[in-house]
């Protein structure tokens, strides 16, 4: 999870006027973008599944990016959930 919010600060100093949406674990797996400042995929496919093989979920709450594990059971909410956020991780 620590990689994806690497991959999302470079590509968020990349591409600043571009709006960061949910889709954004999706977006950054893309070759192509109809954004100039984008520069092909960010991300592989595999790099946004967990080990239990379900998708990463991408959050964005006050300017504090948030990847989330829906856990072995692969159902988000409930709490085998793991998250880390960009703050969390700047704190390490």
């Amino acid at each position: 999870m620590g990689k994806i919010l690497l991959v999302i600060n470079a590509f968020e100093s990349d591409c600043s006027n571009v709006v960061i949406k949910e889709e954004l674990l999706t977006t950054l797996t893309s070759k192509e973008h109809s954004d100039s400042c984008f520069r092909g995929a960010y991300l592989k496919k595999k790099d946004i599944i967990d080990s239990f093989g379900n998708n990463f979920k991408y959050v964005l709450i006050k300017g504090n990016h948030t990847i989330w594990s829906s856990g072995k059971d692969g159902i988000f909410g409930n709490e085998d959930d793991q998250g880390i956020g960009s703050k969390q991780q700047a704190s390490k």
